[in-house]
């Protein structure tokens, strides 16, 4: 169960974080955001927006950071 939770934990903060204004260049809707964060957690690297003109720096860094944490554990 704990790492069931640790990853719906991370889902649900990439999530929120993800929506953030600042995050995105033009904003992403709800799906979008939990599709993109649920892939950055799992690794599995798909997505259904452009990474590269969707995300700010902050964004890419949020993005990133979901990915290296959960591929540590």
């Amino acid at each position: 169960w704990i790492m069931v939770g640790s990853f719906l934990f991370m889902i649900i903060i990439g999530t929120a974080l993800l929506l953030l204004p600042r995050a995105t260049v033009g904003g992403i809707s709800f799906f979008n955001a939990l599709f993109t964060a649920t892939s950055a957690v799992c690794v599995t690297g798909l997505t259904t927006i452009d990474v590269a003109t969707t995300f700010t720096t902050e964004g890419y860094i949020i993005y990133n950071a979901l990915q290296t944490i959960h591929s540590i554990q």
